[in-house]
């Protein structure tokens, strides 16, 4: 399988943001390019910690591939692609490079149930969630109701029961 059959990438792009939902081994993550702040945030829901055997984030997104011979971590590639084909594209834009910009997922980063398959859901949230001038999510979930896998957003309601 190649790089452009494992994933699936579309771009949003505002002056201070660059929001791209990927689709990595089924799983959607959000990875924002904040320009203000000058990083690369990565919005993942699964639960990770000892939820997941222990996994950290980073278990996820380095996960190499080969190219050439050599391995490399999948997203930075996927970023430094991103950033070459920006410039390439508006060569003559005021836009700074990114692919070597520092990545890193926010503390505050909503997750969802071990088990669920709710991580399209959680991208939506955060795209409209995200503020790119604090380098985090505003806000998020509010319980809908005494159900505690319940959530009411403005995006959707989430009901995992």
């Amino acid at each position: 399988m190649t790089l452009q059959q494992q994933h699936v990438t579309y771009i949003y792009f505002s002056h201070q943001q660059i929001m791209v939902p990927m689709l990595s081994r089924g799983h959607w993550t959000l990875y924002v390019i904040n320009l203000h702040h000058r990083v690369i945030h990565i919005l993942d829901s699964n639960p990770y910690g000892i939820q997941l055997g222990g996994t950290e984030w980073k278990d996820y997104h380095y996960d190499p591939i080969y190219l050439g011979g050599r391995k490399f971590p999948w997203a930075r590639v996927i970023m430094s692609r991103l950033s070459k084909a920006l410039q390439h594209v508006c060569p003559n834009a005021d836009f700074p490079k990114f692919g070597n910009f520092p990545m890193d997922m926010p503390s505050n980063c909503p997750t969802m149930r071990t088990g669920s398959n709710d991580c399209g859901f959680f991208v939506m949230s955060y795209m409209k969630f995200y503020d790119h001038n604090a380098g985090v999510i505003s806000s998020f979930n509010q319980p809908v109701s005494d159900c505690a896998n319940c959530f009411y957003n403005p995006v959707a309601i989430i009901c995992t029961c």
